[in-house]
């Protein structure tokens, strides 16, 4: 019996991603990040994915003999969620562009392409990530990665770091997806740990409580 599409498509989307970022990587001489077009165009998707734009997609079903509905509403339900107050790291006093930088510049830190986006609610309204890097011990096929990701405050000069520890889309993209494994501690501690000694770094409150065993 042959597979099908919804059987392979976990596994199939990954394989053609790496393939031209693979591309990329070696015309650019590091890994692309992706995190503008992922800004402009995954709290797009989610707004689909919730039927934000049903009433304009039927007029489209009308005049077209694509199923511009059905398209949509296979759209994956984790395109775009909160962050939760455990994965809170803390905050850098220092724009989200800086922390970008740096970020980019540790040993096995790449841009984490294939993660859904999230966003931080403040007074009830959405702040969007402006990052998404994955820390992989192991390289960039490695099984597990600490995840960080990247929200602006202060009106973007300061940078809120939040973090779990999970496997890799690249290697179990559906056990990635279904989040066994999924440890937000682990991942605010470790990266927590990365600048534990930098002045411009605040703990959050939820670091203090595990740092003193609360």
């Amino acid at each position: 019996m042959f597979a099908t599409i919804d059987q392979w498509g976990a596994f199939v989307a990954p394989l053609v991603a790496f393939v031209l970022l693979l591309g990329a990587q070696r015309y650019l001489g590091r890994w692309p990040d992706l995190w503008r077009f992922r800004r402009a165009v995954l709290p797009v998707l989610d707004r689909l994915a919730d039927g934000n734009y049903d009433a304009e997609l039927e007029a489209v079903d009308e005049h077209t003999s694509i199923d511009v509905s059905a398209a949509a509403d296979a759209l994956p339900e984790k395109t775009g969620v909160p962050l939760q107050a455990r994965e809170f790291v803390g905050t850098i006093k220092a724009p989200p562009s800086v922390v970008r930088e740096e970020l980019r510049q540790m040993e096995r830190v790449y841009p984490n392409t294939l993660a859904s986006i999230q966003f931080d609610v403040v007074d009830e309204g959405r702040v969007w990530e402006v990052g998404s890097y994955a820390y992989r011990p192991e390289g960039f096929l490695g099984m597990w990665q600490y995840h960080v990701r990247l929200t602006p405050a202060a009106g973007g000069r300061k940078t809120r770091l939040w973090a779990h520890y999970e496997r890799s889309a690249w290697r179990a993209p559906v056990r990635h997806y279904n989040a066994d494994g999924w440890d937000a501690e682990e991942g605010v501690r470790e990266v927590a740990s990365w600048f534990a000694s930098d002045d411009r770094f605040e703990a959050s409150e939820r670091i203090v409580e595990l740092i003193s065993g609360r």
